[in-house]
């Protein structure tokens, strides 16, 4: 539907403007940049209180489920040494993932 400009979208398939695209410099990242990090969440895991780390994920996802206020809960959740992927875990399966809209 986009495509055929059923759905206007500007800037694609209306109100195009007549200028060239800007090239598009694609960021590498430094060597190494991956291993380090790595080497960061293993050194993290290793040094946190799993069952701090446990009780505030827990918390997180019964806040999320319950409707409350989950900024205090996401907190604890930083200061237990939560990864971001596994606080985003907990968003996930609460909140699941956004979709966009079928139609106008």
């Amino acid at each position: 539907k986009m495509e055929s400009g059923e759905i206007p979208i500007v800037g694609l398939n209306c109100y195009k403007s007549d200028r060239k695209e800007a090239p598009i410099d694609v960021f590498q990242y430094p060597e190494g940049a991956e291993k380090r990090q790595l080497d960061k969440l293993t050194r993290l895991r290793d040094e946190r209180d799993s069952l701090k780390v446990e009780k505030a994920l827990k918390d997180l996802k019964q806040a999320c489920t319950s409707g409350v206020n989950i900024v205090p809960y996401s907190l604890e959740c930083a200061r237990a040494g939560c990864s971001e992927g596994e606080v985003f875990k907990v968003f996930k399966s609460a909140f699941g993932l956004w979709n966009p809209p079928e139609a106008f």
